[in-house]
């Protein structure tokens, strides 16, 4: 490897190494299960690490990294799929809040469990949109899927949320009495 081709995959390594931690929770959208996330994580950076020179340092490292992590859980549920394995273990919940400490811990848990029981492709959507600040049309690349899919799946996500936190509002409400 020429002297240059080292700098450029040593640079490589570096920026993809900072972007472990999103590529963790990115995975946690897709997949509940702890152990199929980390092997995600895991195939991803090894998948990265293997054809950094495909890519474009022009382009969203983030980006592409979310692609090709997206295209390998696709792959994987295919596989899953063909042999018959459809079993999907919820035992973690992504950390969609930075600081917890500024909502209502009872607020916070409801959003949370809300978000964990959304179907992957609204959890992912909403991720990438709402907690990544990726734009429709990003996501919907990331996610091989029409932009107006990702607003319909971060809409209904949304609703969804919404609407268990306006059934905690009730259940507050009622807790507290009628008003004066």
């Amino acid at each position: 490897m020429r002297g240059g081709d080292m700098r450029l995959e040593q640079d490589f390594r570096r920026e993809l190494a900072e972007h472990m931690p999103h590529l963790s929770v990115f995975a946690r959208s897709l997949t509940r299960d702890r152990t199929e996330w980390e092997d995600l994580v895991h195939d991803t950076m090894e998948r990265a690490l293997n054809n950094w020179e495909k890519y474009d340092p022009e382009r969203s490292m983030r980006t592409w990294l979310f692609t090709v992590m997206r295209n390998i859980h696709v792959g994987n549920m295919r596989s899953r799929a063909s042999k018959g394995d459809y079993v999907q273990n919820s035992d973690t919940l992504p950390d969609v809040v930075d600081d917890a400490q500024s909502f209502d811990r009872e607020t916070y848990r409801t959003a949370a469990k809300a978000i964990e029981m959304l179907p992957s492709e609204q959890r992912s959507a909403l991720y990438l949109v709402g907690f990544d600040g990726r734009s429709y049309k990003e996501a919907g690349e990331i996610l091989g899927v029409a932009e107006g899919t990702v607003k319909s799946r971060v809409s209904r996500a949304r609703e969804t949320v919404a609407e268990a936190l306006a059934g905690l509002n009730g259940m507050n409400r009622q807790k507290e009495g009628p008003s004066p």
